[in-house]
């Protein structure tokens, strides 16, 4: 079996799909490992703490998906019985769907608008939003035009927890469990050891509760530039019959060739903080009500 890959861009919920997944007892997923990378990230030296004698795993093939059939071949001499074995790696570039193409894809995405703001100082969208949107946009159509893709939506994920648990096992062909419903429950520490490794979930506290509250509300926008964009947001991540060429034409169409600042298109939006304690659910402390200035110098 090919292995999976989780992708799509970053605060979209991709940390939330490992806990899904390694509530499983068919599955593993790594966590930003990237084993294709000569230079171990981050997460894959925490594994290599724990499992030295795997640092062989670790150089650049030309077929990607040979670097996780040779890592399933090294957990099987172990004694780990997995059925499928991936990782999650939060990208949504061209590169990232050529090299992965033979993986069977999980791609996260979440509404345009509320992504942005999400990651605006990230991505310094201040003085020009196309540039991001059309990366964020064309990564979902790519996503599309995969040949084994399964798209999950932050909304889902918040409205439609157990359908998204039931999508995923049938997408990665592994059983389910009572675990996966409450995947939340074994974020952090999981029953299998392994998965706990890496130790990701200590810096990821909303994977460690359940679905209930989305932390961003865009609440006053440009209707007439957003309407577009979710229209075509929708059409994507629903069943609708896609044609890449006409969604990448009207993409490309509704971002114009001007720039765009963000406060030309945002006005205002909430967000929402989570206190995390132990075996209690999401709970919110505080609620931001963010205003975007205007830049007086456009």
């Amino acid at each position: 079996m090919n292995p999976f890959i989780i992708g799509g861009a970053d605060k979209t919920a991709t940390s939330s799909m490992v806990a899904l997944i390694n509530a499983s007892e068919d599955a593993f997923s790594l966590y930003e490992t990237d084993l294709n990378s000569q230079i171990p990230t981050k997460y894959a030296k925490r594994f290599l703490d724990e499992f030295p004698d795997s640092r062989f795993l670790f150089y650049s093939r030309a077929d990607y998906a040979d670097a996780y059939r040779e890592f399933h071949n090294y957990l099987i001499s172990r004694g780990y019985k997995y059925k499928i074995i991936g990782d999650k790696l939060p990208k949504h570039s061209c590169t990232f769907f050529e090299k992965y193409r033979d993986f069977k894809l999980i791609y996260c995405t979440r509404l345009p608008a509320e992504w942005l703001v999400k990651v605006q100082s990230t991505y310094c969208v201040t003085n020009d939003v196309r540039p991001v949107l059309f990366q964020f946009l064309r990564g979902l159509i790519f996503a599309r035009e995969h040949s084994d893709s399964l798209i999950i939506t932050t909304e889902k994920f918040l409205s439609e927890n157990d359908k998204v648990v039931e999508k995923v096992a049938r997408h990665l062909s592994i059983d389910l469990n009572d675990r996966m419903f409450n995947w939340w429950d074994t974020a952090a520490i999981n029953p299998q050891p392994l998965k706990s490794v890496q130790n990701w979930a200590a810096a990821h506290h909303s994977s460690k509760m359940a679905p209930k509250i989305n932390d961003t509300n865009v609440i006053k926008y440009d209707d007439k530039f957003w309407q577009p964009l979710h229209q075509m947001y929708n059409r994507l991540v629903n069943d609708d019959e896609c044609d890449v060429e006409f969604e990448l034409t009207m993409l490309k169409k509704s971002l114009g060739n001007n720039k765009i600042a963000l406060s030309d298109v945002i006005e205002e939006f909430n967000t929402v903080s989570f206190d995390y304690n132990e075996g209690r659910l999401s709970r919110a402390i505080k609620k931001i009500t963010n205003v975007v200035h205007r830049n007086s110098n456009r």
